[in-house]
């Protein structure tokens, strides 16, 4: 196999014949004109060609490689020698594989333009996909397993402009092209019938007769010599004939169950590695650490070697892996992809093992033990990588071979993973760093040399996004599709946040090809699916805490706010601050009781709580500061957990965290519980502000708006205090009258609060104090 190389001066040259051994490339896949218009092999040889029409196809396909960091592209026109008989054919014969093993393919569609729409809605459709649907490159024979060999298929308009991917595009290009979805997916095409796959080429056309058989080669992983001349008839005659004896040899095709469960599997130990994004940056640290833990050692070890990357979903984990497994080839003998989201994947992820190369050889067989004896045996350094093992660590011991030359390397959202390696063979992966975050956007934007101006607002946007890289390159998938620029998104970010993070057309860094919001939803379903089943208090608390998480300050969530709402009936309010004021709505009525219960002693019993806060932290939904026991969550994921709950989820969760922090405001004073109460303004002001971000209605619990008013007033609020006092005083009147011991008091504690605030002393308002 030879392939294009581009020179310093722009232009491009045929390097020498590679054979098996290739570099990273990219692959063009097109629809032929007339042959005069077409850079043959010889055009190149003789430095000619440049006038042809076919040589812009060619030009594009070496611009987008180099865009994506590829040095290297294949084109069939010009990078096969026609005229020699011998390398037609052996071209043919590996023309699947060719376009199989290309990191990106690109469809470069000659009759699809690109059109403005006439509309104002920022996410409507561009006026192309008409003339896609007719496009003449789904008619043509060769183009068949151009479609279905490569992993990576982006598809262009004539323009070179990018029309979207094979799984974006998948439901429109199943529509068109009546082949089966996971087909389009990437599933093995054995498991499909041999009268499906001759259906899916049945009305395609090819120039020569005997191409409509050549092009199916691949698709049916068979082999014949080329004999033009023979007419179509007879050589779909040997076709069949090929195809019947690679049949035999299979014991039965896989049931419909089987075939998902394969497809899952596709794409690990004995195919080459996924690539990280073309766009993967920053993260050196992470690649710097895992470099010098799996590198070469002065002396022999007596163990495997084990790491993990816990932290969120959408955080980078898997995307630091290949990355890593990419730049470090050269350390292992052998690198398997183990897919360990499920305990199902996982088990057949591990069992592809058996059929790399090596293995085979070794009469390894289909079986868990049998492979782990087979890696323990090795003498060469070989590394697994488990990938989303987000399960107990005991679901990923069993397939961990002992040996004294292996390496293991797992990503999960639980950070109990960490129970399988020593101490520091571990790392959290966290948010990028700001530098990071606007280098990801720049690049999946294709924003280059930014001014300032635009630094400023591609800042605004890393931070709202808090820095995940998922989200980030959401944000840049949308720039770069021209559903928004970068000087709109945040505005239409508050708009429809989450329609923009779950958009189909934004699956970005997971290699399962997620959405942010799908990445969370997986781990969040998992709860409430074995809330479900196991019918557990704990599981449906955990769902709860996290709803009321979400109405909190994202930093600074303590316990104690829940112990002292549970034992709030044993510490009366201050007399000077409080009366109860009978017939208004109090939020202590509100407090999740089945999440307070009390022991024998009248305390708190956190016990449920604590199981709860353990699944949370499993799946990195929340994090926790060992040195003192404080609860966080990422801002995206609260807003997330928010929005995804129904109205009235929202108004229970609102209620809930209402009641919780104005129980635990009601403490007496202390100097120590002081300490405690200035630590809840943030939630108290945190909480009125996402009630306001719901939409949901301005509910009055006196109790609270009590407490808070105290709250502001201990800590010098006065505009703070001022506002809730004006409110207290006002439903006072309304509901008990003037005359009502609540509403004299209410009325002399804001006199006070308006005199503070007139003496000058209120300076330390809200807004400087959050």
């Amino acid at each position: 196999m030879r392939l294009l190389e581009r020179n310093n001066d722009g232009e491009f040259s045929l390097t020498k014949d590679f054979g098996d051994h290739v570099f990273r490339y990219a692959i063009l896949s097109h629809t032929w004109g007339a042959d005069t218009e077409e850079v043959t092999f010889r055009d190149l040889m003789d430095g000619t060609g440049k006038s042809k029409a076919g040589y812009g196809k060619i030009r594009f396909c070496g611009e987008q490689a180099r865009r994506d960091g590829l040095y290297y592209f294949w084109v069939d026109t010009c990078c096969i020698d026609k005229s020699n008989n011998t390398e037609l054919a052996e071209a043919i014969n590996s023309m699947f594989r060719w376009y199989r093993e290309s990191t990106k393919c690109y469809v470069y569609l000659s009759d699809v333009s690109i059109t403005k729409p006439n509309t104002s809605t920022p996410l409507s459709e561009f006026t192309w996909e008409s003339a896609f649907r007719a496009s003449r490159w789904f008619t043509r024979g060769w183009t068949l397993q151009e479609l279905l060999a490569p992993d990576s298929v982006e598809l262009f308009s004539r323009a070179g402009k990018r029309l979207g991917d094979k799984k974006t595009l998948e439901q429109q290009i199943h529509e068109i092209t009546g082949i089966a979805v996971l087909a389009l997916q990437g599933a093995p095409l054995s498991q499909f019938r041999v009268d499906d796959r001759l259906l899916w080429a049945e009305n395609r056309q090819t120039a020569r007769k005997e191409d409509k058989a050549y092009s199916l080669l691949g698709i049916f992983n068979v082999y014949m010599p080329l004999i033009y001349g023979e007419g179509r008839d007879n050589v779909l005659i040997r076709l069949r004939e090929e195809i019947d004896k690679s049949s035999r040899k299979l014991d039965r095709l896989p049931s419909p169950k089987q075939q998902h469960e394969l497809y899952i599997t596709e794409g690990t130990s004995y195919r080459p590695l996924k690539y990280s994004c073309p766009n993967f940056t920053g993260r050196a640290d992470f690649i710097s650490r895992l470099r010098d833990f799996f590198g070469p050692e002065t002396t022999s070890r007596l163990r495997r070697r084990d790491f993990v990357l816990y932290g969120l979903g959408g955080c980078g984990k898997t995307q630091i892996c290949l990355k890593f497994a990419e730049e470090s080839t050269h350390m292992f003998w052998k690198i398997f992809w183990i897919d360990a989201t499920s305990a199902t994947t996982l088990d057949l992820s591990f069992r592809e093992i058996a059929l790399d190369p090596a293995a085979t050889y070794d009469g390894v067989e289909d079986s868990i033990d049998s492979i782990v004896r087979w890696l323990s045996r090795q003498d060469k350094e070989w590394l697994v990588i488990f990938d989303n093992a987000d399960e107990e660590p005991e679901t990923v011991e069993r397939f961990l071979a002992p040996s004294n030359r292996g390496n293991t390397l797992i990503t999960s959202r639980n950070p109990n993973m960490r129970q399988l390696v020593h101490e520091g063979a571990f790392a959290q992966v966290e948010q990028m760093e700001e530098g990071e975050a606007i280098s990801l956007l720049c690049m999946v934007a294709h924003i280059t040399n930014p001014s300032d101006e635009t630094l400023a607002r591609l800042r605004l946007i890393v931070n709202e996004l808090g820095f995940i890289p998922l989200a980030i390159r959401h944000a840049g998938v949308a720039i770069a599709h021209g559903f928004c620029n970068y000087r709109d998104y945040l505005e239409m970010f508050h708009q429809h946040p989450l329609r923009l993070l779950a958009h189909p057309s934004f699956k970005g860094a997971s290699q399962y090809d997620l959405n942010l919001i799908a990445t969370w939803e997986t781990s969040l379903v998992a709860i409430q699916g074995n809330a479900v089943t196991e019918g557990g208090q704990v599981l449906n608390s955990a769902l709860h805490i996290f709803r009321i998480f979400s109405f909190f300050h994202p930093n600074g969530i303590m316990d104690d706010i829940f112990r002292r709402a549970a034992s709030f009936g044993d510490a009366l309010p201050p007399d000077e601050n409080f009366s109860p004021a009978l017939g208004l709505p109090e939020a202590r009525d509100h407090l999740p009781r089945h999440i307070l219960p009390t022991h024998e002693q009248g305390g708190w019993d956190p016990i449920i709580f604590k199981e709860a806060i353990r699944m949370l932290l499993k799946h990195s939904f929340i994090q926790i500061d060992v040195s003192n026991g404080v609860y966080s969550v990422h801002p995206l994921v609260q807003y997330w957990a928010r929005h995804r709950m129904t109205k009235e989820e929202q108004a229970d969760a609102f209620r809930t965290a209402t009641a919780l922090l104005a129980t635990a405001a009601g403490s007496r004073s202390t100097e120590e519980n002081y300490t405690f109460r200035r630590q809840l303004i943030p939630h108290v002001h945190a909480l009125y502000q996402f009630r306001v971000e719901t939409g949901l209605p301005d509910q009055y619990y006196d109790d609270a708006s009590n407490y808070f008013w105290t709250l502001y007033e201990e800590n010098e609020y006065w505009k703070d205090a001022e506002k809730l006092g004006q409110t207290v005083m006002k439903k006072r009147l309304g509901v008990l009258g003037e005359t009502h011991p609540s509403t004299v008091e209410s009325m002399a504690r804001l006199a006070l609060t308006l005199r503070q605030l007139d003496s000058g002393k209120g300076l330390k308002n809200c807004s400087r104090r959050r």
